[in-house]
């Protein structure tokens, strides 16, 4: 009886499970598209295609355990303005770190383009994504949109991963010069309002400290000081009440990891055929090291797995009866 009962079990595995481990299938998918798109689609598709095939050759067959996955959404000018050359290339890699264009949360996502970016890693698609924006867009309309968005795109991937936001702060001067580092807080799994303005608070001193030695090496590094003032007089209040609906109604479902603050970023200079490097900037690494470990929300189950799940269930009961 038990013999008979775990042959049957192995059996149920290897017919409806393994087979959806393995990622062999063309990373383009077929579906319609609306007429002017599909030279554009197309060309996005070729790329996940071109990326799929560049960590493997530079990081192996098990580039999937190796390798975080992030897609960079928002309006063109807010992208470029953290992770310069994204849009054109449509993928960056560095230091075990992929950025992937997301393109506008303003609109419906591209849900061929998810299909195909899900088939880069089935059990994760990805390690998070990243949402930039600008103070004008810090509203509860915008928010709630883009948060409707994300979670239509977590649907397209059947995974939901964490979310951070990025809020490109503007300058007057060039802050290139100046030495960069990750500014923003990381929140919890249950993050709370009340939570969420602790952190903020808890990062003045070190804004104000790092700010004062900033300005005084160069009189036009002032991004620090000038942003610390700005959080301290009225972002903190604002985010608290922009993020409350996020965090106390939506938050299971659509996980809020973080939110960071950077001017724009300066363009990077890449050798000639190296055109998909990133230097990972330090803004950047806040980012890059919490996804590694931030959970996502697995969205529904797999069609594909449904049968099988349902026969497990069946020979268990049947083994245990």
């Amino acid at each position: 009886m038990g013999a008979v009962f775990l042959t049957s079990l192995l059996s149920v595995l290897i017919f409806f499970l393994i087979p959806f481990q393995k990622n062999d299938t063309p990373l383009t998918p077929q579906y319609s598209r609306p007429a002017g798109e599909g030279a554009g689609t197309q060309e996005r598709d070729i790329s996940l295609s071109s990326l799929k095939k560049h960590l493997r050759r530079r990081y192996n067959l098990f580039w999937r355990s190796k390798v975080r996955l992030l897609l960079v959404c928002g309006e063109p000018e807010h992208i470029a303005a953290i992770a310069p050359g994204l849009a054109e290339k449509q993928w960056l890699e560095g230091l075990r770190t992929v950025l992937i264009y997301g393109g506008s949360l303003s609109s419906a996502p591209d849900t061929g383009r998810l299909t195909a970016l899900r088939k880069l890693r089935r059990s994760r698609p990805l390690d998070g994504i990243v949402l930039a924006l600008d103070e004008r867009q810090t509203t509860a309309g915008t928010l709630d949109n883009h948060l409707r968005t994300l979670e239509q795109v977590g649907g397209a991937l059947r995974w939901q991963p964490p979310v951070y936001l990025w809020q490109v702060t503007d300058s007057d001067w060039s802050q290139d010069a100046r030495v960069t580092q990750t500014v923003g807080a990381l929140f919890p799994a249950r993050a709370t309002p009340a939570g969420v303005e602790r952190q903020l608070r808890a990062i003045l001193p070190s804004l104000r400290e790092r700010g004062m030695q900033q300005l005084c090496a160069g009189p036009s590094h002032d991004f620090l000081l000038r942003f610390g003032r700005q959080l301290e007089k009225q972002g903190i209040s604002h985010w608290k009440t922009l993020l409350t609906p996020w965090l106390t109604e939506h938050l299971k479902r659509v996980p809020l990891r973080g939110l960071m603050f950077s001017p724009s970023l300066a363009p990077e200079d890449n050798a000639a055929g190296h055109e998909h490097r990133w230097s990972a900037p330090a803004v950047w690494q806040g980012v890059t090291a919490d996804c590694a470990q931030a959970r996502g929300v697995r969205v529904g189950i797999p069609w594909q797995r449904t049968p099988g799940v349902t026969l497990l269930a069946l020979i268990a009961l049947w083994g245990a009866g």
